[in-house]
């Protein structure tokens, strides 16, 4: 009788007790490891099993002979082990179906622990417009001509959530506290009014969203990603928006300068963006 050894998707054996011994004396077999006894199907990791080996770095190295009656208890162990293992196999056979031999060498079930999450699945499983801004806001940032990542995520995210609300219990900022100084009103709740001049539908993402911009009665421009309903918003349409700021945000005018804006994702203050729990 004796042990059939699997590691690193492999199986050997079977093995003498003796041999078994030595194999894991010398790391032959490690600690990622599982034993089986022949004409048994139960599996032990090596650290369970009577082969466990548990050396004390601190003790000096043992005679040949205390080795040899070390392997002699171990090998005794070992053997009773077998027995015992042995006869409750016998006494299941009067119960349960004939299984296949170990030979068979069946792998180990091991279960690998989980990765580190990636920003789009951690964003993803964002329950709230508050556990969304956790995610996503250390990565909200100033950005020039395209939508920055973070702000796109957060679009394509409020897309198929009623935010309007959630929204509302956000801290407020203002444009001028966004152009001053960014970095500690991005999160928080802008709403302005104005004319709209510009608005274009974009489902390049996935989900369709409104981009455009807004200015105001002093001639300040909000760039804006609406979420949810525009209902008969157009150019030169007087409308009120809120959403989360993102940060400043510059693009090329037709004069060929650059105009100097604070972007926004968000809603129209519209009836329709105010029934919570609307299908988007």
């Amino acid at each position: 009788m004796g042990w059939f050894v699997h590691m690193n998707g492999q199986g050997s054996g079977p093995y003498a007790d003796a041999d078994m011994v030595q194999m894991v004396a010398a790391g032959q077999v490690n600690e990622t490891a599982h034993v089986c006894l022949e004409g048994t199907q139960t599996w032990l990791p090596v650290a369970q099993s009577p082969f466990a080996s548990k050396p004390l770095a601190s003790k000096p190295e043992p005679s040949v002979s205390a080795r040899r009656v070390a392997i002699g208890v171990v090998v005794a162990l070992g053997l009773l082990f077998g027995l015992l293992l042995l006869a409750l196999k016998l006494s299941e056979k009067t119960s349960t179906p004939a299984v296949a031999s170990a030979k068979a060498m069946p792998s180990p079930q091991i279960i690998e622990p989980p990765g580190p999450r990636t920003l789009a699945e951690r964003l993803a499983s964002a329950d709230s417009l508050n556990s969304a801004l956790l995610v996503l806001g250390p990565h909200l940032a100033d950005s020039e001509t395209e939508l920055d990542s973070a702000g796109a995520g957060l679009a394509l995210w409020a897309a198929r959530r009623p935010i309007w609300w959630a929204m509302q219990a956000l801290p407020e900022t203002t444009r001028a506290r966004v152009m001053k100084d960014s970095g500690p009103e991005r999160g928080k709740r802008l709403c302005t009014s104005g004319t709209v001049v510009q608005i274009k539908a974009d489902a390049s993402g996935g989900e369709k969203v409104f981009e455009g911009l807004l200015m105001t009665n002093s001639m300040d421009a909000v760039r804006f990603v609406a979420v949810g309903s525009t209902d008969d918003i157009l150019e030169n349409s007087v409308a009120r928006f809120c959403g989360v700021a993102i940060g400043r945000h510059s693009f090329p005018n037709v004069s060929g300068g650059q105009t100097l804006a604070v972007l926004a994702v968000g809603m129209f203050d519209l009836p329709q963006n105010k029934v919570s729990g609307t299908a988007r």
